[in-house]
């Protein structure tokens, strides 16, 4: 019996997942008079084919089955998007992504985009490659690579679609549902909403000075490892820079830090270090117990933010009441007061916990932006000698005598070099997927429900039809040398890095005004060197996690 029942599913299975694979492909599939006559006959032909030949294992089976009948003849062939241009070469197994790293860096898709320089989108298959390059479960993509285009995807068309392929879906693991993790769209912007009073420009220039405070510190950490024997110190700031950026972001959460630059082996650092690593290598079947068993690191977190929270409450109440109040006469500077101060009622502790999660999500970009912004620096030393000249000509008196986001915003240069940082590196490149929800139309086309359009951040960020021809060249210059204000505006809404519409990154400001402070303490004290003999080599090679390890470190003196 037992060798009967493996025949009969090693014949059968194999055809019953022709049919699933088949209908997940062309959601149609039961409406076959949709189909052309001649994609009938191939439909039946391949079906004939594959049958005899599916006894093996399942997965030579995904293999041969998406390899060629999804790239070979469903895509060429029986696409319900053929009038969206796509790359002529196209690979018999992974489509038109064959390497993990080409997708990663954006690279492959700006290539794709520069052959077809008259076309608002263009239509690509992932095919066997979702799962090499951790793409959603899907095959077909549609690329907007025009200005138009992405508009009506992000922004004017934003609510036919929703977001898809999370990278932040891991946060959902430890503390529920936060902001980053919330894709539908009524609970998102309804989550939105709530939040938005928070990070508005006056709040957010409030928490200035406590971004200043721990860049100091950071600041005073690199200056203790320099060795005073050598010019130049060889210096991993991947841990200092972290450890100091997320102290800024839980106090400007909550009023209160883990101290894990000051005191990496305190209990609740430890706790922290130990959470972050379990948040991204949880699997699902281990969330259900997580989720509801508080133990370890995760049990001293919650109590710390808890209380944290606990305490601005009170704070708040025994000043206020719930009345709606803009904690302009003293009050913390904190999003957490920031919120209550606008609706007490709609917070406590509880309901704070998981939006901390989410938010505290959001310094993970911005320490990528100051360490690919340093490396940049490294490449051209003529601009981080200006960096460094505006910095101290500004602020003679030194790091101390930098006190206000209004100081911050004064250097001029410092937000040129940085947006263009974000440019050419926007920290994730990879994040806007947005899957349609109903039939649209996009530049003129057609987009089946069910697809996913992917909003290429470093692609749009390079697209030489939307910036400059240098568009691939680090020229902070670019910024300053508009000629209007209307111009600089368009400027400022070309750039992908924090997406756009709805859905944009709701800690833009923050974010931008924290990696100022920093940068600005960074670079107005020491210099920075690339450790390679040729760095410009591979200038393009944004992403690659070895040239950001390193760097030659040493004080400049006068400041």
């Amino acid at each position: 019996m037992a060798y009967i029942t493996m025949a009969f599913v090693k014949t059968w299975f194999p055809v019953y997942m022709l049919l699933f694979e088949m209908y997940n492909i062309y959601p149609d599939i039961i409406d076959f008079w949709r189909v052309p006559t001649v994609g009938k006959l191939i439909g039946v032909l391949l079906f004939l084919a594959v049958f005899p030949l599916c006894r093996p294992l399942r997965r030579c089976y995904l293999i041969f089955h998406r390899a060629v009948f999804f790239n070979m003849i469903y895509f060429p062939y029986l696409s319900r998007m053929q009038d969206i241009p796509s790359p002529s070469k196209i690979e018999v197994f992974y489509g038109h992504y064959g390497a993990p790293a080409k997708l990663d860096d954006g690279v492959t898709n700006l290539a794709y985009s520069r052959d077809a320089p008259q076309a608002g989108m263009l239509r690509v298959s992932s095919a066997l490659s979702d799962f090499i390059n951790n793409l959603p479960s899907t095959r077909e993509l549609v690329l907007p690579i025009s200005r138009e285009s992405v508009y009506q995807v992000l922004v004017s068309q934003a609510h036919s679609f929703v977001r898809q392929n999370n990278p932040y879906s891991f946060l959902s693991r430890v503390s529920g549902k936060g902001i980053l993790v919330t894709n539908g769209a009524s609970a998102h912007d309804l989550m939105r909403s709530s939040l938005l009073p928070a990070f508005t420009k006056d709040n957010i220039n409030r928490l200035a000075p406590g971004f200043i405070e721990h860049s100091s510190k950071l600041v005073a950490a690199v200056d203790s490892k320099l060795d005073p024997t050598c010019a130049h110190t060889s210096l991993d700031l991947e841990e200092p820079i972290t450890r100091s950026l997320t102290d800024s972001t839980c106090q400007a959460l909550v009023g209160a830090h883990f101290d894990l630059l000051e005191q990496p082996g305190s209990k609740t650092a430890l706790a922290f270090g130990e959470l972050a690593t379990e948040a991204a290598t949880f699997t699902t079947v281990l969330h259900c117990m997580f989720k509801f068993m508080r133990w370890g690191s995760r049990n001293i977190i919650d109590n710390f933010v808890r209380d944290a929270a606990n305490a601005k409450i009170a704070l708040h109440d025994s000043k206020y009441g719930y009345k709606d109040v803009v904690g302009s006469d003293g009050a913390s500077s904190d999003i957490i007061s920031f919120l209550l101060a606008h609706d007490a009622a709609e917070w406590n502790a509880d309901n704070f916990l998981a939006q901390f999660y989410s938010l505290l999500a959001m310094q993970s970009d911005t320490i990528g932006g100051i360490r690919r912004t340093l490396w940049y620096l490294t490449l051209y030393p003529e601009i981080q000698s200006r960096l460094r000249d505006e910095i101290r000509t500004a602020f003679p008196g030194g790091a101390a005598s930098i006190t206000s986001a209004g100081d911050l915003t004064s250097l001029r240069f410092l937000d040129c070099v940085l947006k263009e940082s974000l440019r050419l590196a926007p920290p994730r490149s990879d994040t806007i997927y947005r899957k349609a929800v109903k039939d649209v139309y996009i530049d003129g086309h057609r987009i089946p429900k069910g697809t996913t359009v992917y909003v290429d951040a470093y692609l749009l960020n390079r697209q030489p039809s939307v910036w400059d021809p240098d568009a691939s060249e680090f020229c902070p210059e670019r910024w300053q040398q508009r000629e209007s204000d209307a111009d600089a505006f368009t400027d400022e809404q070309n750039l992908m890095t924090f997406s756009k519409g709805p859905s944009s990154c709701i800690g833009e400001k923050f974010a931008l005004l924290q990696m100022k402070a920093f940068l600005a303490g960074l670079v107005g004290t020491f210099s920075f060197e690339s450790p390679e003999e040729d760095p410009m080599a591979d200038k393009d090679n944004v992403y690659s996690a070895e040239k950001l390890k390193a760097l030659l470190v040493a004080r400049v003196p006068g400041w």
